[in-house]
């Protein structure tokens, strides 16, 4: 998956990153604020300009488990980050959702 951060006039300070997968049932999934899931990966985000223009991005490669069952699935990340002059502490949640085949 690539991972984007947004351009922009503030600083900002990568603090950490979860990338997590969950099981919906009855094709509900909860929502990342909520429930993670399995985490697959937990550690640094440090995106880079790759080519202009363009974002800043970072590449992960994650696995599904082996255990986790065929259907819908949600593939969600949460991102600590510093934010301004201050600076402001900001937790971001991203979700998308997949089918397991």
């Amino acid at each position: 998956m690539q991972l984007t951060r947004p351009n922009s006039i503030q600083g900002s300070i990568e603090v950490g990153l979860v990338i997590g997968l969950q099981v919906c049932q009855s094709s509900i999934c909860a929502p990342p604020n909520q429930q993670i899931g399995s985490v697959l990966f937990n550690g640094q985000y440090n995106p880079q300009f790759h080519e202009q223009p363009g974002r800043p991005y970072q590449n992960f490669t994650v696995t599904v488990p082996s255990y986790f069952p065929k259907g819908l699935v949600q593939l969600a990340t949460a991102r600590f980050h510093m934010i301004g002059a201050g600076p402001s502490p900001t937790l971001e949640f991203n979700n998308l959702t997949l089918t397991v085949i």
